[in-house]
């Protein structure tokens, strides 16, 4: 067999082996049937099962009864496990014709284009033979114009994304007035996607969508579906302000699967360094195409998928199979080429893929059988939704994740039941953010004028924010009773839902002359800068010339043996101070910034060696971003005690900044990655060291203004984290180690913190804050949702799985 092949290999390869610090088995779970609900049409029933689906997994039926009930509900089971079906059946019975009531329709929300067409293309399967015709099809950018009309006028099941409709749907609403009216379902998948800034701007559409569906006369039932999360209820209830049903217990019938921690072997123990990931990925997926496996690599840049790519490449020549039976997988790929990769998969055709997290998502790929997983993306709900990509349909799966030397990497290994386990994070949003909330009231106000004392949702500040809007010179006015738009402009349009408008290069072939993919504007600077390689499907192109102002980079095909990678350089300004706090050894700040991020140099790195063997200026302008942000400077007399602007010591000002940024979330609701830091040991306006948070979107969404506020409270946690951990010198739970934050890291960040906390304490804020019950916890949040029991084998010996983390 040749699964049984490769894991002699593994266990036998002598520098493979020893790197495996954990061998995790999962054994096969069986189903839990149930059978089809009372209430469903024989022609349903009958589509299903000319689908292969002849009895329902009890998760399936327990969701799908209380959607016909009219209870939202969400779905929250492993990868593979059916969600699709939650919601397909009910909505299927309703376009029936459900009992006494007439046809109704239904709205499908999906995060990626891809994913929509290809829920699409199965929901067009299951419906093909149903006596009453179905009319669905997709909504995005890509759809042509006589299709749009066709969908408006008379679709059955719209399938969109948040995107179109915030911007293309909603705000037409009198054009969609069939759908709006005669609405009986909206299906949200992927729900653990919409978390932070995001996360946020969609709980707000989804609120003006249930606004839009009560003034034509609906009121829609939402099902929600999600992979693990620590709170999946809370997330949901968030988004659509209502109460919503949780379904966690899987019926579904799982395979052995087995996950595997490789650790690449130590180059320097004394400063931690580590062979490369990316070469131990390939090693490893060579040993899973030797043994006739399909195969899937994630990587973590674009970079690492065409490096990666080219290295599969050539090991398939070598091994005898056609190079074209491996590919890469990325954002800006042309779409007819991410689907001809998707359907090689689905029908063997390709035997190995390249990708990024773009192929994380719920996209039909088929069963592969081996998945390797290029370091931690950072979330355990990725992570396993990556890992559950092998082991389909019945067969065995695998997943090997190759960690990197980076602290959370090695964290993750030293502490394996957050995998083995099923830990989960939990999920912030706030859509009553009050930017973020106050862009929203535009674009519902822009709808349909607003009532006097109508909210939207459940916010009770959305009169404030309305009479705001009305002040003169606003683009409200109020009359009879009401609040009309009266403004020029179209506000959805200034509104970007995860911050940052979409602007993308255009790379252009000069012999092939067709645009052979894209990148988006802020990426460019690093990718298609002139003199760079660019990597596509294993083929290395050069840039002989960067347009860009008008947005368009121009190739040509090389053979070189090298690849590029540049270098960015971030410097944050002040240009605006709002408030200043005073406290004894130092002072905290809000206001603006402006942060330029400036991409000087790239260098030259030989394929397959990692060897430097040149470098070369990048003439291209800073990008600049102007944006919310806090900061701490802390005060001559304590940086002089302190002796932090030594530097061996000044390293430990990285840790503190990371820590905040860790933290803050559990005070401010937001994803970590909304907000960035900063630390400076002397920064350019006081000449003292400087610690800051700022938004990550430009203009802010009033995050960093939130951190400042709570800054007492915040410093507590950062403190109460560092002088409980148990680590010598610093580690990745509490300011990093000590290879990053320097040998006196953790002993300076300590003391640091224990006088922050302190003068904070002194001068305590002048009345109360309210926080709100907090996000997450300061240190590591988790959850048993969605985990099972396993064995841990160490190389062949077997032995009970480890406690779990308290």
């Amino acid at each position: 067999m040749a699964l049984d092949r490769f894991f002699h290999d593994l266990r036998t390869a002598p520098d493979i082996a020893p790197n495996i610090v954990r061998w995790h088995r999962e054994a096969a779970r069986p189903a839990i049937e149930a059978d089809f609900p009372d209430w469903t049409p024989d022609a349903v029933r009958a589509a299903f099962e000319r689908t292969g689906v002849e009895r329902l997994w009890s998760h399936q039926r327990e969701a799908a009864d209380l959607a016909h009930a009219g209870k939202h509900v969400a779905v929250v089971t492993p990868t593979a496990s059916g969600k699709t079906l939650c919601y397909n059946l009910p909505v299927l019975t309703a376009l029936m014709g459900d009992g006494d009531k007439p046809p109704g329709r239904a709205l499908y929300l999906f995060p990626t284009k891809a994913l929509s067409r290809d829920q699409m293309a199965a929901f067009g399967e299951l419906t093909t033979d149903l006596p009453r015709s179905i009319r669905a099809g997709v909504f995005d950018g890509d759809t042509p114009p006589s299709t749009r009309r066709t969908l408006r006028a008379a679709a059955d099941v719209v399938v969109t994304n948040p995107y179109m409709l915030h911007a293309g749907i909603l705000p037409h609403h009198l054009r969609w007035a069939s759908l709006f009216r005669d609405l009986r379902y909206v299906v949200v998948d992927e729900m653990h996607t919409l978390t932070g800034v995001f996360g946020s701007n969609v709980g707000n559409v989804l609120r003006r969508l249930r606004r839009i569906c009560r003034h034509h006369g609906s009121d829609p039932t939402f099902l929600l579906c999600s992979a693990t999360l620590a709170n999946p209820g809370e997330l949901a209830s968030n988004l659509i302000d209502d109460r919503v049903e949780v379904v966690t217990r899987c019926g579904a019938p799982t395979p052995e699967r087995h996950l595997l921690l490789f650790n690449p072997p130590l180059i320097d123990e004394a400063s931690g360094a580590r062979f490369s990931a990316l070469e131990e990925a390939r090693r490893l997926a060579v040993h899973a195409l030797r043994a006739g496996l399909q195969t899937l690599v994630f990587a973590r840049s674009r970079t690492s998928v065409e490096v990666l790519t080219k290295y599969l490449k050539d090991a398939a020549t070598e091994l005898g199979l056609d190079p074209a039976t491996v590919s890469g997988y990325r954002g800006g790929y042309l779409p007819k080429l991410r689907r001809s990769v998707e359907c090689g998969l689905r029908d063997g055709t390709v035997r190995a893929v390249v990708a990024t997290n773009a192929l994380e998502l719920g996209i039909d790929i088929g069963g592969l059988d081996v998945v390797v997983l290029t370091g931690y993306p950072g979330r355990v709900a990725s992570a396993r939704q990556q890992a559950g990509r092998s082991g389909r349909r019945g067969r065995p799966g695998t997943a090997v994740l190759v960690a990197r030397a980076n602290p959370l990497d090695q964290y993750v290994l030293a502490h394996p039941e957050v995998l083995t386990e099923g830990l989960a994070e939990r999920a912030a949003i706030d859509p009553t953010n009050a930017l973020i909330f106050a862009s929203h009231i535009r674009c519902a106000a822009f709808e349909l004028p607003f009532r006097e004392g109508e909210i939207l949702g459940s916010a009770e500040a959305t009169t404030d924010v309305l009479q705001e809007l009305a002040s003169p010179g606003g683009p409200l006015h109020r009359s009879g009773g009401r609040y009309h738009w009266c403004d020029a402009s179209f506000p959805s349009d200034g509104v970007s839902l995860n911050g940052f408008d979409i602007d993308n290069v255009a790379i252009y072939d000069l012999e092939a002359r067709v645009v052979l993919a894209e990148v988006d504007r802020a990426s460019s600077a690093f990718f298609v800068h002139e003199g760079a390689i660019y990597g596509h499907q294993g083929e290395t192109y050069y840039v002989e010339r960067f347009d860009y102002d008008g947005r368009r980079a121009y190739v040509r095909r090389v053979d070189c043996d090298y690849y590029t990678e540049a270098e960015a350089e971030v410097e944050v300004r002040t240009t605006e101070v709002d408030e200043v706090d005073q406290f004894d050894g130092f002072a905290s700040s809000c206001g603006t910034v402006l942060v330029s991020t400036r991409v000087p140099l790239f260098k030259k790195i030989r394929y397959y060696t990692g060897e430097n063997v040149g470098a070369d200026d990048i003439r291209l302008p800073a990008e600049t971003m102007g944006t919310g942000a806090c900061w701490i400077d802390i005060g001559s007399d304590l940086a002089t005690e302190m002796r932090i602007r030594e530097g061996g010591r000044s390293q430990a000002l990285r840790g503190v900044a990371s820590l905040l940024r860790s933290v803050a979330p559990a005070f401010v609701r937001c994803d970590r990655g909304d907000l960035r830091v900063h630390a400076e040991a002397r920064a350019t306006e006081t000449e003292l060291p400087r610690i800051v948070a700022f938004d990550r979107v430009p203009n802010g969404v009033g995050l960093a203004e939130a951190v400042f506020t709570c800054l007492r409270e915040v410093l507590a946690a950062m403190l109460e984290i560092v002088s409980t951990c148990s680590c010598e010198k610093g580690c990745p739970a509490c300011v990093g180690p000590a290879a990053t934050v320097g040998p006196y890291g953790k002993n300076v960040a300590l003391q640091l913190l224990q006088a922050l906390a302190r003068d904070a304490k002194a001068h305590p804020r002048l009345g109360p804050i309210d926080l709100g019950p907090p996000i997450i916890t300061a240190a590591h949040t988790a959850s048993g949702v969605g985990s099972r029991p396993g064995v841990d084998l160490k190389v062949g010996e077997e032995r009970a799985a480890p406690p779990r983390a308290l």
